[in-house]
């Protein structure tokens, strides 16, 4: 399963391999084989030049608007490759993994350890059309237990892994923010659970670092797809305001939307 890493305004080494926050940390030179990163036209030789003398392909996708329409072109990319199933992965995640099945306390998983994880979310694909890693913000909120430690019908995001067919069966980015919402939503109501991993656990610097979607993404833009979501799912989004004090860029406030992920997926019976 190959590995797809949609990644924009951060064609610099500095930002993009030896960043705090990175798959390059966790990518192993076998994964690196299998991962394909995906940037705008005019970005290409920047990206070139952030990796070079790493095992790592580009694909140049056109200049897309925002995530979720570069989202589409590596879908379509992997259907019209034949590619039964793949993961994307944002550009600045970092994996984590707990220290055993009796300590939910998280660790930075050792050199092999992604591979068995990446294995491992293939091999559930088998049962899910989606599978994803639990945030790193309240993955402790799930008690001890061995791998992979599900829990359906929740959130996903940042991090997650799909059967290609049924991804291109829903509309996933029909929203210019917030997609992975939609697609998780679309699923659901639909009759299909996802899958989340609490073993391991995802992570991220926080909302509007530099590049990536806060290029385009404002406090206005991102509370309109909030209310869309609303719109779209009226019996299982609320709106609410949240105040984030560790970011700047106009989201310290902001609107978000608290979901009732399991009522969607039984409101299908």
């Amino acid at each position: 399963m190959k590995i797809y890493i949609p990644s924009r305004g951060r064609g610099t080494r500095a930002e993009l391999v030896t960043a705090a926050y990175t798959p390059f940390r966790w990518l192993t030179k076998d994964l690196l084989r299998n991962t394909i990163l995906v940037v705008r036209d005019e970005e290409v030789e920047a990206y070139e030049r952030a990796v070079y003398g790493i095992d790592v392909s580009i694909m140049a996708c056109g200049s897309p608007k925002n995530l979720s329409e570069k989202r589409d072109l590596i879908a379509r990319h992997v259907y019209n490759k034949g590619e039964k199933k793949f993961l994307m992965s944002d550009d600045d995640v970092m994996l984590y993994i707990r220290k055993s099945p009796t300590d939910w306390h998280l660790r930075y998983p050792t050199k092999r350890e992604p591979e068995d994880l990446i294995k491992g979310m293939e091999d559930l694909l088998d049962q899910y059309p989606m599978v994803g890693l639990s945030m790193r913000e309240g993955n402790n909120r799930v008690g001890e237990g061995p791998w992979p430690l599900i829990k359906e019908c929740q959130r996903s995001c940042r991090f997650y892994a799909f059967r290609t067919a049924d991804y291109l069966s829903i509309e996933p980015n029909r929203l210019p923010e917030m997609a992975d919402f939609d697609t998780t939503l679309q699923f659901l109501t639909r009759g299909q659970k996802n899958a989340v991993i609490y073993y391991w656990a995802n992570g991220q610097p926080g909302s509007q670092h530099k590049g990536g979607c806060s290029i385009y993404r404002t406090s206005e833009t991102h509370d309109a797809v909030c209310r869309q979501l609303q719109q779209l799912y009226p019996s299982f989004v609320s709106l609410r305001q949240k105040n984030n004090k560790g970011h700047q860029s106009g989201f310290g406030t902001r609107t978000e939307v608290t979901v009732q992920w399991k009522k969607a997926y039984e409101s299908c019976k």
